[in-house]
């Protein structure tokens, strides 16, 4: 019976976590460990941390300054004693059969990771999520042909961004895959580093099955740090992004060379309307003025973006009417 390394990347997570771990704990699948990577939280989280550890000897915790959620999950992979790895939040849960589910289809199909639906809930309101790409098994043909065109980005329609949904933790994986390509996560992605992490995972996979069942349940917290509004998130999203452009550059331009691109609007928009929500027009312009100057949208064309609220950024933003734009972004 495999071993599956579960890392739970921790900060201020101290009224969320006990949850989180006794989903885990309460799996079918009971080979499992779990790695609590406490990143330098000032609640009480590494006291949590270690009263859960002291009551199951199944979980490890690890104490680390702060360094963001990518220095945490690889401080979590440098000390796996799995073959598998699975990834959570430390606000969200297991459904009780994911690990064993997952199990079942990486000795059957002999993949390299497999990817679920996940269930996404916001207050009272909650919808599934599943794979843009169908059920099955993917090799390195069917990867290339049906995968790697849409690897950044798919379609503007929700649910579909991806083909493979980027989300780390709606997936176990075999640690050799991991092993391939962890040197090249990089530490200071503070924002999408999902997508940085599956598409090296989709890169170096010789294989992957798709099963849209919702083994996972994502909570959207108003103090998330992907729903959170900082003075520098444009920053942090420009960051990402040009690792992401080095990544298509290197790997994806020749199935797809829009993908890129389409992929920096969708995000530039979303932290536009984070900011545009959290703070005042002197850093909403401020932010417009360096997505301006990344040069990373000015050849999206109004034809390629399709819903309303893009067209609404679209020609606002090429308009250069800012105020406007954070109005309608602020109110909307």
């Amino acid at each position: 019976m495999k071993k599956i390394s579960v890392i739970i990347p921790v900060y201020n997570a101290e009224q969320t976590l006990a949850q989180t771990v006794e989903s885990i704990k309460n799996q079918t699948y009971s080979n499992w460990e779990i790695i609590l990577v406490n990143d330098g939280s000032p609640d009480s989280s590494l006291q949590l941390c270690k009263q859960l550890a002291q009551a199951c000897e199944k979980i490890r915790v690890i104490d680390k300054p702060n360094g963001g959620v990518v220095s945490a999950y690889k401080k979590g992979i440098e000390n796996v004693a799995g073959e598998l790895i699975s990834f959570c939040d430390a606000d969200d849960t297991y459904a009780p059969d994911f690990l064993e589910r997952a199990v079942k289809i990486l000795d059957e199909k002999d993949c390299d990771f497999v990817t679920f639906a996940c269930t996404l809930t916001e207050g009272s309101e909650s919808h599934i999520e599943k794979n843009a790409a169908p059920e099955g098994f993917y090799d390195k043909t069917r990867i290339q042909k049906e995968i790697l065109p849409h690897c950044l980005f798919n379609d503007f329609i929700a649910g579909s961004y991806y083909k493979v949904h980027v989300y780390r933790w709606n997936k176990v994986y075999k640690k050799a895959l991991i092993d391939r390509f962890v040197n090249q996560l990089d530490e200071k992605c503070f924002q999408i580093e999902d997508n940085v992490f599956t598409s090296l995972a989709i890169l170096n996979a010789e294989s992957f099955y798709v099963d849209n069942t919702s083994v996972y349940n994502y909570v959207i917290r108003p103090q998330s740090i992907t729903t959170v509004c900082s003075e520098n998130l444009i920053d942090k999203y420009t960051y990402s992004l040009t690792k992401l452009k080095e990544l298509c550059d290197k790997n994806l331009s020749e199935y797809n060379p829009r993908q890129f691109q389409l992929l920096a609007w969708e995000n530039y928009r979303i932290a536009f309307r984070k900011i545009a929500r959290g703070a005042g027009f002197k850093t909403a312009k401020a932010a417009l003025k360096k997505i301006r100057e990344s040069g990373y949208i000015a050849s999206v064309k109004s034809g390629e973006i399709k819903l309303l609220k893009n067209y609404l950024f679209y020609y606002l933003y090429h308009l250069k009417l800012d105020f406007l734009l954070y109005l309608c972004f602020k109110l909307l």
